[in-house]
């Protein structure tokens, strides 16, 4: 009726083994899953990283093109092909904004001093009382 002590310490021994090669396998599927889930990512950083490089050539392209055919030059020409009958611009209608947010904080801030103030001595205040 009593079990040998040896039998009881080989189903030990069988259950640890068991449980140890279970961890080892679920450690080894872990890590095959997380080198995929890095190389999916990686793959997805090549796409966005030749997407950005292409939208910046683009801007680049458009920049160039914008400055080519802002050209007073090219714009003298295109007047005369076209026929248009357009003059040049005076000097004082020329503006050129150096730094956009600070010409945008001036022009607010003329609004702001340029605000017409209530008239003066139309009320008067009782003080101390």
């Amino acid at each position: 009726m009593n079990t040998p002590v040896r039998a009881g310490f080989v189903n030990s021994m069988l259950v640890c083994t068991l449980f140890g090669l279970g961890c080892s396998g679920s450690v080894g599927v872990a890590t095959v899953w997380l080198q995929h889930q890095i190389s999916i990512t990686a793959n997805e950083n090549k796409v966005l990283e030749a997407r950005i490089a292409a939208v910046r050539r683009e801007s680049e392209q458009l920049t160039a093109e914008i400055a080519f055919e802002s050209d007073a030059a090219a714009l003298l020409q295109r007047n005369s092909q076209m026929k248009l009958g357009l003059v040049a611009p005076t000097p004082s209608q020329l503006f050129t904004a150096e730094d956009p947010l600070r010409h945008l904080s001036s022009k607010h801030s003329l609004e702001l001093f340029t605000v017409p103030l209530p008239p003066v001595g139309g009320e008067r205040l009782a003080l101390g009382r």
